[in-house]
């Protein structure tokens, strides 16, 4: 029982304690015109999401980060709604997909192969 409670002792110095150590980085708010851009994070500080809400919803251009910085989504809203082309891109970077939306529907897609030339090829 004793070897339990001191075993359940240390687990909690241990949980209380690597929280507070760590430094957490918040997401930022700021206003542009009569948007609000959000800028999200990381926990290592790399830049992981990205945009603007007007009214309390997506409205204008998000992009998703990769930890490494490269694009993973960059995406486009209307009042809330999917709205114009979104790309996303393969975790290798070698495929590209382009999504057309229009009131919050897809309307078609294409798969793109991306080359080193950074030529596409469907």
């Amino acid at each position: 029982m004793k070897a339990m409670t001191k075993i359940l002792s240390v687990m909690m110095v241990f949980l209380f304690a690597v929280p507070t150590q760590a430094q957490e980085i918040k997401d930022e708010y700021t206003r542009k015109g009569d948007k609000v851009m959000v800028t999200r994070y990381y926990e290592n500080g790399a830049v992981r999401e990205q945009g603007t809400f007007a009214n309390n919803v997506a409205d204008g251009r998000w992009v998703e980060y990769k930890r490494d910085g490269s694009v993973k989504i960059e995406a486009f809203y209307e009042n809330g709604k999917k709205e114009g082309k979104w790309f996303v891109w393969s975790d290798e970077g070698e495929v590209m997909y382009e999504l057309v939306y229009a009131d919050n529907y897809l309307q078609n897609s294409n798969r793109w192969k991306l080359e080193e030339n950074n030529v596409a090829d469907k």
